[in-house]
């Protein structure tokens, strides 16, 4: 679940002096990621230099290593471009001296507010049988309430063996909802629990 959509768009132009388009860009909105890249006119390969940057930070932030903070996998993206270029001129005499200039936005606050909501906003799928008394079905309600869990009833059902069944869809918090399965899980008066 995305917390915000953004908007966004792109567009590039040779300009009047230039025959080629050396602009590349790359936007990722889902993940708040948004570069630019400009190949230097006049340089040997611009355009390619742009094209390799674009594809060598692409590779690094959707790879997503583990054990890095964001900073360090930002610069660790912008390096990986820098030394993927350096390595095609390297092998290429044709390409040395190719070059671009990139801007890099990463909007953390998105990955950070959406793993926040996942947390605090979980939507669960219940089902409790138990023998059937008044109320019963209306004491795990009470439960739910009790543990700031917000639920809908979507299905109630008696067995011809006095059984009841109660499903219900409930939203709200990791912790409140791991509060609530251990509740449960030690009443002896449920037969089946499903979560």
């Amino acid at each position: 679940m995305s917390p915000a959509t953004l908007s966004t768009g792109a567009a590039t132009d040779t300009g009047l002096l230039r025959d080629r388009n050396e602009d590349r860009y790359f936007l990722d909105p889902e993940h708040g990621v948004f570069l630019v890249v400009d190949g230097v006119g006049g340089q040997a390969a611009g355009e390619l230099a742009a094209q390799t940057a674009v594809e060598a930070i692409r590779e690094s932030l959707t790879d997503r290593p583990g054990g890095l903070c964001h900073e360090d996998r930002i610069r660790a993206a912008i390096a990986h471009a820098n030394n993927r270029i350096f390595e095609l001129a390297r092998h290429n005499t044709g390409l040395v001296g190719m070059a671009c200039v990139l801007t890099l936005a990463v909007l953390l606050i998105f990955s950070l507010l959406e793993g926040w909501i996942d947390r605090v906003n979980q939507i669960r799928n219940y089902k409790i049988v138990c023998d059937f008394e008044d109320e019963t079905l209306h004491r795990y309600e009470e439960l739910f309430t009790n543990h700031h869990l917000k639920f809908k009833r979507t299905r109630q059902t008696k067995s011809i063996d006095d059984m009841i069944t109660g499903e219900w869809v409930v939203q709200g918090s990791e912790k409140n909802h791991r509060h609530f399965i251990h509740v449960i899980l030690k009443d002896i008066t449920v037969k089946a629990f499903e979560f």
